[in-house]
């Protein structure tokens, strides 16, 4: 099995194609599904910008006021944001080896703490070196692979480099999408048109720090909800495959749609518009061993425009399901003296709980929260008298109660 999805859609839609076509109710299922399948779009066919970016405060001839993002007196502004400045905004970074952290922090628009974080978690690889360059204090971390310098481009130790070579600056934790959809990701901000621009609204985001107001971060006004998002999309999608093969379907409700756009108005008015991901109806793409099958159908009715369904199109073996946090385990409950104490007091005497609660120190709704959470623990009905009837049918976990 290749991992080129076009070349297996296309495999697949060849040993259907015969079936489908001479089948009316078949046909039409699946072109009923095609305009429905393109109003949502998966994360990865989107651009994506984020409100921090550092790079859109650098080009502040975007900016409607050069004052408003200086530290200490940011403001709500609006931003121009043109072709080609979402074109530079959303092309994917990629990492080489003795690029240095700072730089690469530069391209990301980010802070410059998060090549250290992404060191962290696995997806670069890093190696620091004293005084480089003269540099003063700890030693400059650069980026690093396994591979030497000198090694050819197509050498075979490129095949294990175990770390992504691009980033993409719009993502969460800046992480590439799967290599399955490098073709789709790769070129997608060439697709926007030169004509393209959109004006956005961005506000400050403060909080209380030390009893004074802390600028901490930047989110985008949707224009279609009035929501503050840190991130804005515009879905582009995947091409038409039926237009892209060639293959001729009859009453398509697509090819009406592609023929009634005669001039660039039309064009502007079908082309969609930076919105928050709740007004464009964008899903991810969860690789969880549960939602593994359901995520590759919605990808393959995407991107076949709803002519396949998963089923049809055999998942390679690159695409399967992953833990994206290391699985630790059930961690051993902490002991809780204190709630034991309380958990004897409930069980074994008769006192009220205003008495319960003086006794031990506590205010009468901190027993009475307490006892809702004991009874949660054995699967009880939070009462006093269902306690102490489980406890009576427990005679030995009662006398290790009694012992603590």
């Amino acid at each position: 099995m290749t991992d080129n999805l076009d070349a297996a859609m296309w495999a697949a839609w060849q040993s259907i194609e015969s079936r489908v076509l001479g089948n009316d109710i078949d046909l039409r299922r699946r072109l009923d599904r095609r305009a429905k399948m393109f109003q949502s779009v998966p994360r990865p066919l989107c651009l994506a910008i984020k409100a921090s970016d550092h790079r859109i405060t650098e080009m502040s001839d975007h900016l409607s006021d050069r004052h408003d993002t200086d530290k200490g007196n940011e403001t709500e502004h609006d931003v121009l944001l043109p072709a080609h400045t979402i074109k530079d905004l959303c092309r994917p970074v990629e990492l080489y080896w003795g690029q240095a952290f700072r730089k690469l922090a530069g391209q990301l628009g980010a802070p410059r703490q998060v090549p250290r974080r992404l060191e962290q978690r696995g997806i670069l690889r890093a190696r620091r070196i004293a005084k480089l360059g003269g540099q003063r204090g700890l030693p400059v971390p650069l980026v690093d692979s396994p591979v030497p310098a000198t090694a050819a481009p197509d050498a075979r130790q490129w095949e294990h480099y175990g770390c992504e070579k691009l980033l993409d600056p719009g993502a969460w934790g800046y992480t590439a999408p799967d290599k399955l959809l490098a073709p789709y990701w790769h070129d997608l901000s060439l697709r926007l048109p030169d004509w393209f621009a959109q004006t956005l609204r961005r506000q400050p985001v403060f909080r209380v720090h030390a009893g004074h107001l802390r600028f901490m971060h930047w989110v985008w006004l949707c224009p279609q909800c009035n929501r503050q998002v840190n991130t804005i999309y515009l879905p582009l999608g995947a091409s038409d495959f039926a237009a892209m093969h060639n293959i001729k379907l009859q009453n398509d409700p697509l090819r009406h749609a592609d023929s009634s756009i005669k001039n660039q108005k039309s064009k502007i008015e079908n082309l969609p518009s930076l919105a928050c991901q709740r007004c464009h109806h964008i899903f991810g793409l969860a690789r969880t061993p549960k939602s593994i099958s359901k995520t590759w159908s919605l990808l393959i009715a995407h991107i076949s425009g709803g002519l396949l369904f998963g089923r049809e199109v055999k998942r390679p073996a690159s695409f399967s399901a992953i833990r994206k946090n290391k699985y630790t385990g059930f961690a051993a409950p902490r002991p809780s003296p204190r709630r034991d104490e309380l958990e004897a007091y409930l069980a074994h005497t008769d006192f009220p709980l205003t008495e319960i609660a003086r006794r031990m120190g506590w205010t009468y709704a901190s027993v009475n929260r307490e006892l809702h959470v004991i009874c949660k623990k054995r699967h009880l009905k939070a009462n006093r008298p269902t306690l102490k009837r489980w406890w009576s049918r427990h005679p030995a976990q009662s006398n290790m109660l009694s012992a603590a």
